[in-house]
């Protein structure tokens, strides 16, 4: 089973609200935030190896995972799962087709958990 871990990043960026919108101080502060890049990986599968395992990998190697192909994955920030999704693969490139954001107690507390407040709060 060969599986590869993906890195992608990504930043996001939201249009100003008007200056007569009641969370303007809050849009201002959110839009500077906005231009942050975060790196965001992709959580394909976890497996443990000992270390005279690991020792003998190279190149040619498998690790099988514990996750099928076809399995939800993972979508990491700050090593904190705050999404969860399908791969797909779009012109030979993998991507991932979001189908759930976690909610903040799912997904613990932290950054990775106002980071999640934040994109629901923008919506």
């Amino acid at each position: 089973m060969n599986q590869q871990r993906e890195s992608v990043e990504k930043s996001f960026t939201v249009p100003s609200a008007p200056a007569s919108d009641p969370q303007t101080s809050f849009s201002k502060t959110a839009g500077l935030l906005m231009d942050l890049k975060l790196q965001v990986k992709v959580l394909f599968g976890r497996t443990n190896l000992r270390l005279k395992d690991l020792l003998k990998l190279g190149s040619g190697s498998i690790v099988e995972l514990d996750r099928a192909p076809d399995d939800v994955v993972e979508l990491v920030i700050n090593d904190r799962v705050i999404a969860r999704g399908q791969v797909v693969v779009i012109e030979g490139c993998y991507g991932i087709r979001i189908t759930e954001i976690l909610k903040p107690g799912d997904s613990g507390d932290g950054p990775a958990g106002d980071l999640v407040n934040l994109l629901q709060g923008i919506r």
